[in-house]
């Protein structure tokens, strides 16, 4: 009886390749987009309908409200700015080529999950703010979208307020 699994080496190779091409990346980017586009419409009538008394509270505080008490879609947006960065960089073929040295493994080295620090590599310029919103982005990639608590306290967000 002839198998119809491929081998896990040319599974890999396709994927490799996939993740080579940096309109791979924006496109799971849109992917998560679109994801945390629909999740926040549902807390969003959630909210609205059943959270919330007055019925009168503006649109801008009741986004405010979503905005922070909806960790799973702030961890989606964390992954979409991580694969929009990494688009970015991969547009340079030495970075490109340093992404897939290894053969095997698929390497961003110890800042693959650090937006700041990806951010950084660019040539984009990024605020005081914008730098404030990635590194809470880069919270909730790491551990705020997926558990209930930080590891210890000092993964935890140094102050939380509304944002200006």
């Amino acid at each position: 009886m002839n198998s119809h699994y491929e081998s896990a080496r040319n599974v890999w190779d396709f994927e490799k390749f996939c993740a080579s091409q940096p309109k791979f990346w924006f496109h799971q980017a849109w992917n998560l987009k679109c994801s945390y586009d629909v999740l926040c419409e549902h807390d969003q009538y959630v909210l609205n309908t059943i959270f919330r008394k007055d019925k009168e509270q503006s649109q801008e505080q009741s986004n405010i409200a979503v905005f922070w008490s909806s960790s799973v879609e702030r961890m989606l947006i964390g992954f979409c700015l991580e694969n929009l960065v990494k688009a970015i960089l991969l547009l340079d073929i030495e970075k490109l080529e340093q992404v897939f040295k290894k053969d095997g493994n698929l390497s961003w080295k110890k800042e693959g999950h650090n937006l700041v620090a990806l951010y950084n590599q660019t040539d984009i310029e990024i605020t005081d703010t914008e730098n404030t919103f990635l590194e809470l982005w880069q919270m909730c990639s790491l551990w705020a979208g997926r558990y209930p608590i930080a590891v210890n306290e000092h993964h935890m967000p140094i102050s939380r307020g509304q944002p200006a």
